[in-house]
């Protein structure tokens, strides 16, 4: 059989891209408002001229050309899609997807597919069944406790979502922007050759051309030149240094003098009267510039004298044994013997009353009476506290005696005027008795 010129598949194939590619360079010319209902709302329409099937056109050779066909179909968009009919409410613009699939997206599979429709009811039905079997996985094989944690899975399979591009300004350097300009100005490149080797967009290339500057700056130029900027923060800085500090709006307000007066170009708003240009409210300059972030950042700047005078007059104002400490002498530790406590906790040391009456009389002359009443009562609570030190100190102790001369643990009496210990056995007293005991020396 032989096929005419006006019946080659691949010359049909051929007019069919060209026409697709017509439309869509048309489209990508601007933006256009569909007036037509036609275009915005689901119908049924009839295509200009006789129906031609694209598929049949695209795979036209081959082996199992049917079964190629039907999956290429299958994985295309599909007007039995639910949401088709909101992306392509019309024939035409089904039609129109399809070349465009075909052309640009041949090995991808469209989201408005029947695969694609088929798959996540598929998958639906798998993660449900998986998060109910889960549980009784678990009561059946407790040892695999991560059966739980699988009925809750993390991925989804129905949508895949892209993290935002962030797109960064001015990725290429100086040496590349030098480089583009070197080519240029040579002949040796085009500003479009140059761009597109250089990485460099077209119309930065074009404005550092015009402008002869080399250096890689972003965002608009600067009202004031770094010599000016320069001169400016020099002057802020002396002006702090004689005690006349500047707030950000006196500062703003100097370089809008400043412009007025020099017939400087800027963009500032005559009735504020201000350099207000930034949405923040930072002084021109004062970020990017170097001196002020010195400045800043080394030691901060000196007030006037009148606050310095007032922290002078803070310091006198302190004590005089602040300023010159008196020098404290060195205290020894004296080489003293330890001392030897008794067993009988309940003994008191007699104080001497120098205010009582009867302290001019002599030691012979005093009575049992007027000692025993001499003699101070221990409380309650030191009582207490000596007697759970007891069995501490009962080991330790000494229990010498001065009427036998023995050490002995036993209950003991203390003499109320000289303070010796004997033992109560020793001397004829019974725990009964709560007379104040006077050795024989003493009495």
């Amino acid at each position: 059989m032989d096929v005419s010129d006006d019946d080659d598949p691949m010359q049909r194939l051929s007019d069919d891209f060209s026409a697709c590619l017509y439309k869509i360079a048309s489209k990508a010319r601007g933006p256009r408002i569909n007036t037509h209902r036609f275009n915005t709302k689901f119908h049924k329409c009839r295509l200009f001229g006789p129906a031609r099937d694209m598929l049949s056109r695209h795979i036209y050779y081959g082996i199992c050309l049917d079964c190629r066909r039907a999956i290429k179909q299958y994985m295309m968009i599909s007007a039995r899609h639910p949401y088709t009919r909101r992306y392509a409410p019309s024939s035409f613009q089904l039609k129109e997807e399809e070349y465009r699939h075909l052309i640009f997206y041949n090995n991808a599979i469209h989201p408005f597919s029947m695969f694609t429709f088929h798959y996540e009811f598929v998958f639906m039905f798998v993660v449900m069944l998986q998060m109910i079997a889960n549980p009784f996985c678990a009561m059946v094989f407790p040892g695999k406790n991560q059966i739980l944690y699988w009925s809750f899975l993390p991925v989804n399979f129905f949508t895949t979502t892209m993290p935002p591009k962030v797109m960064k300004r001015a990725n290429w350097t100086e040496e590349q922007l030098q480089a583009a300009i070197r080519a240029v100005q040579h002949n040796r490149l085009s500003q479009r050759e140059a761009a597109q080797r250089y990485k460099i967009p077209r119309r930065t290339l074009r404005n550092h051309l015009k402008s002869g500057i080399l250096n890689k700056k972003i965002g608009r130029s600067s009202v004031l030149t770094p010599e000016q900027e320069v001169q400016f923060s020099e002057r802020i800085v002396r002006v702090c240094e004689i005690g006349m500090p500047l707030t950000p709006l006196l500062v703003r307000r100097s370089v809008y003098t400043f412009c007025i007066e020099n017939n400087i170009p800027h963009p500032f708003d005559a009735a504020k009267g201000i350099a207000d240009d930034s949405t923040d409210n930072i002084p021109v300059g004062m970020l990017r510039n170097i001196i002020l972030q010195e400045k800043s950042r080394a030691t901060p700047v000196e007030t006037n004298k009148a606050t310095k005078i007032q922290e002078k007059s803070q310091d006198l104002n302190k004590s005089f044994k602040e300023l010159l400490p008196t020098p404290e002498l060195f205290k020894l530790k004296e080489n003293k013997a330890p001392r030897i406590k008794s067993l009988n906790y309940r003994a008191q040391m007699v104080t001497k009353d120098l205010f009582s009456p009867t302290s001019g009389k002599s030691k012979s002359t005093l009575s049992k009476k007027d000692k025993i009443r001499n003699e101070p009562i221990a409380s309650s609570s030191k009582m207490l506290q000596r007697k759970g030190q007891k069995d501490i100190l009962a080991e330790n102790d000494s229990c010498y005696c001065f009427v036998c001369n023995k050490s002995e643990k036993l209950d003991m009496r203390r003499c109320v005027s000289c303070g010796t210990w004997s033992h109560e056995i020793c001397i004829g007293f019974t725990k009964d008795d709560k007379d104040g005991y006077i050795c024989v020396r003493c009495d």
